[in-house]
């Protein structure tokens, strides 16, 4: 796993990770996709992962079952806005791609339709 995490350093975008003997998928979607992916097998190594079923085949199947695939790299010179909805746009599309054979339990972060600012903080928020 540390050669792909090396692969994908500094990488922006949508990422799978993937039971190479059930071809299912769980997509995700990170502004650092290595830094992700190194918290995703963390937990799924401590037992801890968030999403159940992908915990329960990575416990079943074992870590070398998996792999990880950068899906599509988000584009350079885009704002915050801009690239949290790049972000949750894409995670949206390959969700729908895959839906057949996938360990995400939502259909994407970020709800369709959502009018996404900046606040007075600087952070992004629906509201």
């Amino acid at each position: 796993m540390e050669k792909v995490y090396k692969y994908q350093q500094e990488k922006s975008g949508i990422y799978s990770i993937v039971n190479a003997l059930t071809d299912q998928k769980y997509i995700g979607k990170s502004v650092t996709i290595s830094v992700r992916l190194a918290t995703h097998f963390t937990e799924l190594r401590r037992g801890e992962h968030h999403n159940h079923l992908l915990q329960e085949s990575f416990d079943f199947y074992g870590e070398l079952s998996f792999f990880t695939k950068t899906l599509e790299v988000m584009p350079n010179g885009l704002d915050k806005l801009e690239e949290h909805n790049w972000l949750c746009e894409k995670e949206r599309y390959f969700i729908d791609i895959y839906k057949e054979n996938l360990f995400n339990l939502a259909t994407a972060a970020g709800p369709l339709g959502s009018f996404w600012r900046i606040n007075e903080n600087g952070l992004i928020t629906n509201r």
